[in-house]
């Protein structure tokens, strides 16, 4: 490996992996074709479509990211395929412009074409924040080949002196703690770099280290309050996340208690920050507190538009507290926001029915039928028994 590559290689897990950017936002972009599944997939599955994605990532990115994309939008819920779809349209950019993106140039990491790009990362750890991310790998490996010409690859990479590009390669062949111990290494050598306190904290995650990792983000939220960072301000290390990464960390252990604490103290840092509401709505459940988290759900749904599987939460809590209208108007929205989810149809169709309104329940019992998973099973097979029994009822025309 030559001194640019390795240079290169060295700069690339720095910035993009111990300290890529992201940015809050949705993309608006046109909807690409479903790719065709291989013979025997479900094709109403976010499975199936992550599974053939992670299949065509390395050798068809542009393929990848489409899957990913159905991914996501049958599985409004799952951070996975948007992390995944990240890595993919990173791999598709041309060459001069990811190796500026590796490299951390803030020209680009701001520019039209990656902020939508970034986005979706900040967008998986928004629905889980500890998430493993481990296709980091795939997109440094890529570009090494691509810069290299075929000759370099990560696996041929050997541990270099750079404590910060050791700890990451260390993190990718699973040596966690070893991982943590270079990137506290890496601190000692670039003490302004804030980024490195967000994976020291992640590499504790995965080496169960809880109360260390808890510790390193609390480090982190200190670092950001005096204003020691000197690059570029990274989204998903902000202070709201920080707090949200301790209060999943809590809630792992089991200190629900604590776990609210750090879950409030985000809201402090940023009322609007939803997933904080979320976690707490769902922390009151896990308490018994069904009004309280009808309150955070409510104030969540309020300030996100594009969260439909919050919607569906939210409306199965109202439905269970019989505010039957209440519930409606959540699955409707629920629909509107991601017309291939199918889960709202069922629950808006069980609504429909037992108010009396049978041809509306009939229609949203066969459109269920038709987006819904085979991991439905269940559902599928009550919703064709209902469709029959509406059907009977039905005058005949």
């Amino acid at each position: 490996m030559d001194d640019r590559t390795r240079a290169v290689a060295s700069l690339a897990v720095l910035s993009a992996l111990l300290a890529v950017a992201g940015s809050a936002g949705a993309q608006n972009a046109r909807p690409p074709k479903r790719p065709k599944l291989d013979a025997g997939a479900d094709t109403n599955s976010a499975a199936a479509y992550y599974q053939f994605g992670q299949s065509r990532l390395a050798n068809r990115p542009e393929q990848a990211a489409d899957a990913f994309y159905w991914s996501a939008r049958l599985d409004p819920a799952a951070p996975e395929p948007r992390y995944a779809r990240w890595v993919a349209l990173l791999l598709v950019q041309p060459l001069d412009i990811l190796r500026e993106y590796l490299d951390g140039e803030e020209s680009v990491h701001t520019s039209r074409a990656v902020l939508p790009v970034d986005s979706l990362r900040y967008q998986a750890l928004l629905r889980e924040p500890l998430l493993p991310q481990k296709l980091d790998g795939t997109l440094v490996d890529q570009y090494l080949v691509r810069e290299s010409g075929g000759e370099v690859g990560l696996a041929s990479v050997d541990l270099t002196g750079d404590p910060a590009f050791d700890a990451w390669l260390q993190f990718a062949r699973g040596s966690y703690a070893d991982a943590a111990r270079r990137v506290s290494m890496a601190i000692e050598r670039y003490p302004q770099r804030l980024s490195l306190h967000d994976s020291r904290a992640r590499a504790f995650v995965s080496a169960l280290q809880y109360d260390s990792a808890a510790a390193e983000f609390e480090q982190l939220i200190e670092l950001r309050h005096r204003g020691e960072a000197t690059r570029l301000v990274i989204v998903y290390q902000s202070e709201e996340m920080a707090n949200y990464c301790i209060g999943r960390i809590r809630e792992i252990q089991g200190r629900l208690d604590s776990a609210r604490a750090a879950y409030q103290l985000a809201l402090t840092e940023n009322l609007g920050f939803y997933p904080a509401h979320v976690a707490l709505a769902q922390a009151s459940l896990a308490g018994g507190d069904t009004a309280n988290a009808l309150k955070e759900y409510d104030i969540a749904a309020t300030l996100i538009t594009d969260r439909p599987d919050i919607r569906y939460d939210y409306g199965a809590l109202l439905l269970t507290r019989g505010a039957f209208e209440d519930a409606a108007a959540q699955f409707s929205l629920a629909i509107e926001e991601d017309s291939d989810f199918a889960r709202p149809y069922y629950a808006l169709g069980y609504v429909r029915e037992s108010q009396g309104k049978d041809s509306v329940a009939l229609d949203l019992y066969r459109r269920f039928v038709a987006a819904a998973a085979s991991s439905l099973g269940v559902q599928i097979a009550d919703a064709r028994r209902r469709v029959a029994v509406l059907q009977s009822q039905l005058p005949a025309h």
